[in-house]
């Protein structure tokens, strides 16, 4: 993809096949800073799913025998006696209804056909790649099916936004430096949204408490009384 713009402003894609130029704003969801570039998953890395492997073949405890990360299309699924893959890589999940999530192996470890590993041949910083790719939201791009999926062809010409490879390098240093305060004030978030509900809940019990022990209001003479109440209540039923 060429961010070519013109006197409007406007954004082009030249196709090398044929030479096309074609104006591609409808695709464009923000401008770039000075020295970026608007390209396509598929110019600066590869995808591609794992392998198949029987639920036999799988443990769920790690031992010498079976010690390599066996990732599926949500994360771990166990461990593996042997590896089909080496590196640095996110890891995209492509089946299922948490499809388009984004995980990170590091090592030898074996990708299942779930797990698709996005190669960027070592030079787009790993983490960059991991961290834009969850911005991206990979997921609105699933198919709206029983069981969904994403397709690894449409995937790939999803646009994406890439810098210098030295400011993706501080970019992944300051996210990395922002995530544990948001992770913080996450934990916060949860345990106030907790206590709300707990408080709403024991403010509820303690409102009907003081009505079910005439606390609630203040008591006027004139209102009479519950004996008056019961007896007007027995008459009725006499009637």
């Amino acid at each position: 993809m060429y961010d070519r713009r013109d006197l409007h402003n406007s954004h082009y894609e030249k196709f090398t096949l044929t030479g096309e130029i074609k104006c591609i704003d409808d695709e464009i969801p923000f401008d770039l800073p000075k020295g970026w570039e608007w390209c396509r998953i598929k110019d600066i890395c590869q995808m591609q799913a794992g392998k198949n492997i029987s639920a036999s073949e799988i443990s769920e405890e790690k031992n010498l025998e079976y010690q390599y990360r066996c990732i599926g299309g949500n994360g771990l699924r166990g461990y593996v006696k042997t590896y089909n893959t080496e590196g640095h890589f996110s890891i995209v999940g492509r089946q299922g209804v948490l499809c388009g999530c984004l995980n990170i192996e590091v090592g030898r470890f074996y990708a299942t056909e779930h797990a698709v590993i996005v190669d960027s041949w070592g030079i787009i910083t790993p983490l960059f790649m991991y961290y834009i790719l969850t911005a991206l939201n990979l997921n609105q791009y699933s198919t709206a099916t029983a069981q969904p999926g994403l397709s690894v062809a449409k995937i790939i010409d999803t646009p994406f936004p890439l810098p210098p490879l030295a400011e993706q390098q501080r970019i992944v240093a300051k996210i990395e430096e922002l995530m544990p305060l948001v992770e913080q004030y996450g934990r916060a978030q949860s345990e106030l949204e907790a206590l709300n509900s707990n408080i709403r809940e024991q403010l509820k019990k303690s409102v009907l408490q003081y009505a079910i022990e005439g606390k609630l209001v203040p008591q006027c003479e004139e209102d009479g009384t519950a004996e008056d109440l019961l007896r007007e209540i027995q008459a009725e039923k006499q009637r």
